[in-house]
């Protein structure tokens, strides 16, 4: 369920009691979230608010198990769409009733089922669709609310279809999906509720009919579902419909409370759809694609969809969360990891106004503080970490108005392992820096980072020769920056740094040339989602992880995830599908999306990707004012 309402906007739009599970569009979400919104008589408010207040105790947002919430599932469940419009097809000629019903049973009787089997769901099957009966209500209203004792209501439409329509909506274990027609929008107690903007329900399941005894308990089990353009915005009808069908198969009563004999259970957004609910995987439908909406396994640990387009078959992702300080450690003037003793892993540096300190990796924590520069050292334009002279250690690096100064890694004494940075050093004997952007890194593959600076659509690179930044090089006079960023690093595996520019709608790479000089830039963006369309992206970043051979990939960083997108060669190939000759057969874009977390992961003082653990595969890094937390990169 993806329902960004809080307890106090749920009591003032109470329903009918009983059951309730939905679905919103991508947005960020909360596990605070509740669902208690089928309300009816005084005694259930007086249930509801002590359960409200129990749910404040919430787990914490990063649970090194996650285990979806599954119960009295439904071994065979047969699953009927019901049109809430007599005119489908005339009001939908793009989505007629015979392609939803043709993809839907498709989807049903695919792969796509499979993997529920983890969870006692063993086989479905679709008994078709149906338009309405003649004794109900033809078509629903604009604005319809569930429970409406005046006007045409959803619980009603769903009671009416059950007591008149054909025999197969009376028997046990039938899920009815009501798919409302576009020109309808649930609006409980005339308040606009759904489908109103990031984080309200676009979909969501529920049972029990309004007549029962007692009322909304027991059977038919229901999705609800929109079609309206503004409840499928960032999403698709088939992606939210998929989402309910095999929660309602799974857990088919998520809220079943009773006043006697008093019982109650409840789950929130912890079903096992909602720990992909920023995801979806193509269904290879024959005339094109459709959007479906992957599930959780609780046996694997990641989100899966029994079709060949979903989660690779090793599951990589990142491992549960690791406490690598166990107090605040961060810097006024930045944080930063890089590999600064040589031994293959990245070191946590802070830097303040009064010392640069770091806290060198154990390969399980950061170990003690050190004082690398006994004294203020930082640049009025920036403060760097990289390896300068080609040494293996990471060098301190910074920029002025009048020069770039380095204070090189090393030992203090010989055969000591007591390192800092050595005294300053003057390597460019004057001013340099951009106005766009100034960086470090080894553009021509030689081993030792260059000084490389973006002054609007000139590059310009002066190379490292281990002991000073050499003359100035035009490497590039027409780049256009990125409006979300720019970036240097190896995206072809060819030990030269590439230029990147990150747009909303592409990513544009400018391969390192051998003879120097950054090539004509082309769009890498490929299976990759466009930045601009990721709801809650915080930021994109480039790594490299084992299971690619460590090849390059692009990181999304969002509200509800981490997303990777590896590099792959023309054809969609990645290291990970198969091995990869990159000589003869170049990357020349970026693959389709791996989850590595299906559960927000970032930090309130910056998220980060380095091999602290010195594996060679980037590790998760997040930098919180509490604490340093790292995910290894797994397995």
């Amino acid at each position: 369920m993806k329902s960004k309402n809080t307890i106090q906007s749920i009591l003032r739009t109470m329903r009918p009691f009983g059951n309730l599970e939905t679905q919103t569009g991508k947005a960020t979400l909360s596990r605070r979230q509740l669902l208690l919104k089928r309300v009816g008589t005084w005694k259930h408010i007086l249930v509801l608010c002590t359960l409200a207040a129990l749910l404040q105790l919430t787990p914490p947002v990063e649970a090194q198990v996650m285990t979806a919430h599954v119960d009295q599932p439904i071994a065979s469940p047969t699953f009927v769409n019901i049109y809430w419009d007599a005119f489908w097809d005339l009001d939908n000629p793009t989505m007629t009733k015979a392609k939803v019903d043709s993809i839907t049973q498709a989807i049903i009787g695919s792969r796509y089922w499979a993997g529920l089997a983890e969870y006692g769901v063993m086989s479905a099957s679709f008994a078709g669709g149906f338009l309405p009966d003649p004794h109900c209500a033809l078509k629903a209203p604009n604005s319809v609310g569930f429970w409406d004792p005046f006007n045409p209501g959803i619980a009603g439409f769903i009671q009416c279809e059950h007591d008149n329509g054909p025999p197969i909506f009376r028997q046990n274990d039938v899920i009815y999906n009501i798919i409302l027609p576009p020109s309808a929008i649930e609006s409980d107690f005339w308040s606009a509720n759904f489908c109103n903007g990031p984080g309200s329900p676009t979909a969501w399941h529920y049972h029990g009919l309004q007549n029962g005894f007692p009322a909304f308990g027991g059977q038919p089990i229901y999705t609800i579902v929109l079609a309206n353009p503004l409840c499928l915005a960032g999403s698709s009808l088939f992606e939210n419909l998929t989402h309910e069908m095999v929660e309602a198969a799974t857990d088919p009563y998520p809220i079943d409370i009773s006043i006697f004999p008093l019982h109650f259970g409840i789950s929130t957004e912890t079903e096992i759809a909602d720990f992909c609910e920023s995801q979806f995987v193509n269904f290879p439908d024959p005339n094109a694609p459709v959007r479906v909406s992957p599930y959780w396994s609780n046996s694997q640990q990641r989100c899966t969809s029994g079709l060949a387009a979903a989660a690779p078959p090793t599951g990589p992702e990142f491992a549960p969360n690791q406490s690598w300080t166990m107090q605040p450690y961060y810097g006024s003037l930045g944080t930063f990891f890089a590999d600064v003793d040589g031994d293959g892993r990245a070191d946590a540096i802070v830097v303040n106004t009064n010392t640069v300190t770091i806290r060198r990796s154990t390969g399980n924590a950061f170990g003690n503080y050190e004082d690398w520069t006994m004294g203020p050292y930082y640049g009025s334009r920036g403060t760097f970490f990289a390896d300068v002279d080609g040494d293996g250690k990471a060098d301190a690096i910074v920029v002025n108005d009048d020069t770039v100064t380095v204070r090189r890694a090393g030992a203090i004494c010989f055969l000591c392992l007591d390192y800092r940075f050595n005294p300053n050093e003057d390597w460019t004997h004057g001013s340099y820096y951009g106005s766009t952007l100034t960086a470090f890194a080894d553009v021509d593959g030689d081993g030792k980072a260059d000084a490389i600076v973006i002054n609007g659509s000139q590059v310009v690179v002066r190379r490292s020769n281990g002991n000073m930044f050499t003359g100035n090089e035009v490497w590039s006079w027409s780049f256009v920056p990125g409006t979300m960023g720019s970036f240097l690093f190896d995206v072809n595996s060819d030990g030269r740094a590439d230029l990147i520019a990150v747009n909303q709608g592409s990513i544009m790479v400018s391969l390192s040339t051998v003879t120097g000089g950054f090539a004509p830039a082309t769009n890498w963006l490929g299976s990759a989602w466009a930045p601009g369309s990721v709801p809650g992206l915080r930021s994109v970043q480039f790594a490299k992880f084992n299971w690619f051979g460590k090849s390059p990939a692009m990181v999304y960083v969002t509200n509800s995830g981490v997303y990777v997108f590896p590099a792959a060669t023309a054809t969609g190939t990645t290291r990970f599908m198969s091995a990869v000759n990159t000589a003869s057969t170049p990357f020349t874009q970026f693959g389709s999306a791996v989850t590595f977390s299906s559960w927000p992961y970032y930090g309130d003082r910056g998220t980060f990707f380095a091999d602290v653990t010195g594996d060679g595969s980037d590790d998760g890094i997040v930098v919180n004012s509490s604490n340093i937390t790292v995910r290894p990169a797994a397995p």
